[in-house]
């Protein structure tokens, strides 16, 4: 198993300005002081003016794709948008033409025809680079400019050799930090340090460099909108389903931690149906709270999928903040949400290694699927799109019901906000 606290995939890219000659001294030598600081790093020839160094991650589930004809290099995981693709067969081929569609493209294209957790680095003959995050932000990215070159890496303690300049204290973002810790923004804690969200391109062409998102998912409700709930309850059980068999055939070995609460139970569900299902033990971390009653559901759950459940605590006798917070990786953005989690990972990590784990799922991020707002906007999205017509009472009445509202309140906000059928 490989050490938790390293990101999913360990690389170091330089890119430099391709108009200016004095610049090549200056990338060649932060490229030697890398090359000899990490003699194990394999560096990637097929970028065409791009420096790209990674550590080859060990399994399958990730792995080092390199365009033809020097259009750059894709790092991570690719998966076909068709689902109905049989994961045991399908390999990622980029042929020439898609190579260069892809870049004219400024990686949209590669968006839109695949799926998966990677980091991309493209360039359209060594003039113009771009960087692309997937929109899963599975792997972490963050860029820092020295003088004439950008460095982009997924973990700034694999940059710490080299002669960087003095890193700033960022007291902007630390304020919105105290305010809320979780807010996803390209600033970090470093003034000289820019994280590239997920979803999002930076563009490196001379002196200039531009972020921008490519991947919007607003784009997505207006070109594939689902309004049956039948159509959309087998949509959503089929991309689940396809989902985890891509991603349970990329390994023989898993732990699923399972709480007991839908998301999981779901995972759970899938991997028992799934033709590609590695060996999986199910691991519940009690909270220790009075009312953790979640374990009752996780064995249910784990006794109906006919799958063993280890039950442990997720937190030490004694667990608090202690030194063991200085020994941690130092990150631009630490998560204050994983911080308790990580502190324990020598305890939640056991049995993983007892059981020779590749990877340890869980079912987090469901809340936001599953959440239900206490809004009248579903009568709103509906005006949107039909105008005051058809099936509106209907919704409007739906929304009444989800929101918990006075009959009156949605009825006064929808006919402020909803365009009539003229507009």
């Amino acid at each position: 198993m490989t050490d938790r606290h390293q990101p999913v995939y360990q690389y170091v890219a330089f890119l430099p300005n391709a108009q200016l000659a004095h610049d090549d001294v200056q990338v060649r030598q932060l490229v030697h002081r890398f090359r000899d600081t990490h003699p194990e790093w394999k560096l990637l020839d097929g970028s065409k003016g791009i420096f790209l160094f990674h550590l080859p991650p060990a399994g399958r589930s990730v792995a080092a794709i390199e365009l033809p004809a020097g259009y750059g290099a894709i790092l991570g995981t690719l998966f076909p948008k068709d689902l109905e693709t049989s994961p045991r067969h399908w390999r990622p081929i980029i042929d020439e033409k898609l190579a260069q569609d892809i870049v004219r493209s400024r990686g949209r294209r590669l968006m839109s025809d695949f799926w998966g957790g990677y980091i991309a680095f493209l360039t359209d003959q060594g003039t113009t680079h771009y960087v692309l995050r997937d929109s899963s932000g599975k792997i972490p990215c963050y860029t820092i400019v020295c003088g004439e070159v950008t460095i982009v890496t997924s973990n700034l303690g694999d940059i710490s050799g080299l002669p960087l300049p003095s890193f700033s204290i960022n007291t902007r973002y630390l304020a919105g930090f105290i305010y809320e810790a979780e807010l996803s923004q390209r600033e970090c804690a470093l003034n000289e340090v820019k994280e590239l969200l997920a979803g999002e391109c930076i563009e490196v062409k001379g002196a200039r460099s531009r972020q921008f998102a490519i991947w919007d998912p607003r784009s997505i409700c207006r070109e594939q909108p689902l309004e049956d709930f039948e159509d959309a309850f087998r949509q959503v059980g089929q991309a689940t389903q396809a989902c985890v068999d891509f991603w349970a055939s990329k390994y023989d070995r898993i732990v699923h931690q399972l709480s007991g609460g839908l998301d999981s139970s779901v995972i759970l569900g899938c991997l028992k149906r799934s033709a590609y299902r590695p060996v999986v033990t199910c691991l519940h971390l009690e909270s220790g709270g009075a009312d953790d009653k979640e374990r009752v559901f996780a064995q249910l759950a784990a006794v109906d999928a006919g799958i063993e459940l280890v039950v442990q605590p997720g937190y030490s006798l004694y667990a608090s903040y202690d030194a063991r917070i200085f020994r941690l990786p130092k990150a631009p953005k630490p998560s204050v949400a994983n911080l308790g989690i990580t502190i324990e990972s020598d305890l939640r990590n056991f049995v993983p290694r007892q059981t020779q784990a590749e990877a340890i799922w869980d079912g987090q991020g469901g809340d936001h699927l599953f959440f239900e707002p206490r809004s009248p906007f579903g009568a709103v999205d509906y005006a949107f799109r039909h105008g005051i017509t058809g099936d509106f009472s209907r919704c409007v009445r739906d929304a009444i019901l989800r929101s918990r509202l006075r009959s009156r309140e949605p009825n006064r906000s929808a006919s402020r906000s909803c365009p009539s059928p003229s507009r």
